[in-house]
């Protein structure tokens, strides 16, 4: 699955991360590519949020020659 976490061109906000967080309960993937992920930071925010409420996640934000802020999340046990 693949998802826009910015929605725009701001930082991610305390608010829709945690909707973000909510949301990725619900969908229970296993991998999901994100992009606009601002800071990169709130990705790993985001995987320990997840674990924090009984699902361990993991989370890299990919190289890249252009600024995309691409991110993974995935749950622990996949290999990426």
């Amino acid at each position: 699955m693949g998802w826009n976490f910015a929605g725009g061109f701001s930082a991610i906000s305390a608010d829709r991360q945690e909707r973000i967080v909510r949301v990725l309960e619900d969908l229970d993937a296993e991998v999901i590519a994100a992009v606009e992920v601002r800071p990169d930071d709130v990705i790993h925010d985001i995987a320990a949020a997840l674990t924090g409420r009984g699902t361990c996640h993991h989370a890299a934000i990919l190289d890249q020659s252009a600024n995309m802020n691409v991110g993974l999340l995935f749950k622990c046990g996949v290999e990426v």
